[in-house]
């Protein structure tokens, strides 16, 4: 009997060594600078993210159980004289030519809450701030898990776009087998 119970513990212990892979999990936190974002006589201007130029999203991007969080940080300076606002959308057409045609296709994710002054003064929002103002998160969430590349357009709420945006996107994902 001893020998029977010994050789059933073992054959359980053996089982649940070979699929313990799917019941480990750790988190990875994927950071991406944009510095390109501003100073153009549009009303918008355009950053395209390809997440496929990370090493660490390659590797890891079929163990990717869930994206947790997405923030945006970084400084934002507005060189217009009053006072401004800046919104990012974004969306897998890379090729709007128009604020109405990122209005109209694209999904807002990032606003400030409130407008912030001129004259080159930098505006800084950390990384909760940048949590808080993020919306529409399940849409993102979904381009980075099933995507992985998509425009990012930066729009002022009132032409010319003269705001420097230089910020980092920080993503944290829950990887497993």
């Amino acid at each position: 009997m001893r020998k029977l119970l010994l050789f059933g513990l073992i054959a359980i212990l053996a089982f649940a060594a070979l699929s313990c892979d799917s019941w480990i999990t750790t988190t990875q936190t994927l950071t991406y600078v944009i510095d390109t974002l501003g100073n153009t006589d549009e009303s918008f201007d355009k950053y395209v993210l390809d997440l496929a130029t990370d090493e660490d999203y390659q590797e890891h991007r079929d163990q990717i159980r869930s994206v947790d969080q997405i923030s945006i940080v970084g400084f934002i300076v507005n060189n217009r004289e009053t006072v401004g606002n800046a919104e990012l959308w974004v969306d897998t057409d890379t090729m709007h030519s128009s604020v109405e045609e990122v209005e109209a296709g694209a999904t807002m994710v990032f606003t400030l809450p409130e407008p912030f002054a001129g004259g080159g003064l930098t505006t800084w929002v950390n990384w909760e701030e940048g949590l808080a103002y993020m919306e529409n998160t399940d849409y993102l969430k979904d381009l980075i898990m099933n995507e992985g590349t998509f425009a990012i357009y930066a729009m002022a709420d009132d032409p010319p776009f003269d705001m420097e945006i230089q910020a980092e996107i920080v993503i944290t994902l829950t990887l497993g087998r």
